[in-house]
């Protein structure tokens, strides 16, 4: 079994894996970045939501630079993650734990869809790949926590 992480890019975002209930793909769920247009999620179509993703995403890596991973799988899209400042991820503010320090990184998402990829570690591969990302460009992770 090859298994490859490789930075989010415009065109392997494209490819994320989907499913079958709401979002349908990480590509898709605009939840953290546009929480303002995340309010019936019915009335949301996929083409609208990839736009202002792929919109996000180049805005974010003009920024900040690489703000998230794809995991394949035999060439397989397996996984996403994403993170960025939460200046750049204005849905973390509405959190009870507020934001996270000015030079903080947030994982808004680490997710293995498909239930064939999981307990194979990948999301444990995904993780230290954002660190080691991190690490590269002298971002300080202190602490991880989850809500």
């Amino acid at each position: 079994m090859k298994i490859e992480v490789v930075n989010l890019t415009e065109e392997n975002l494209r490819g994320a894996p989907e499913w079958e209930s709401h979002p349908f793909s990480c590509k898709y769920c605009i939840y953290w970045e546009f929480p303002e247009e995340c309010i019936d999620p019915a009335m949301e179509r996929k083409e609208d939501m990839i736009r202002k993703k792929l919109k996000w995403l180049r805005s974010t890596y003009q920024d900040f630079g690489n703000c998230g991973k794809m995991i394949y799988v035999d060439g397989k899209p397996a996984g996403y993650a994403q993170y960025a400042p939460p200046g750049l991820l204005p849905r973390s503010a509405d959190y009870h734990s507020g934001l996270p320090s000015d030079d903080a990184v947030l994982i808004s998402c680490l997710f293995i869809p498909h239930q064939e990829f999981r307990g194979l570690g990948l999301g444990s591969r995904l993780l230290q790949s954002i660190i080691n990302d991190l690490r590269k460009r002298e971002i300080r992770a202190e602490s991880i926590k989850t809500t």
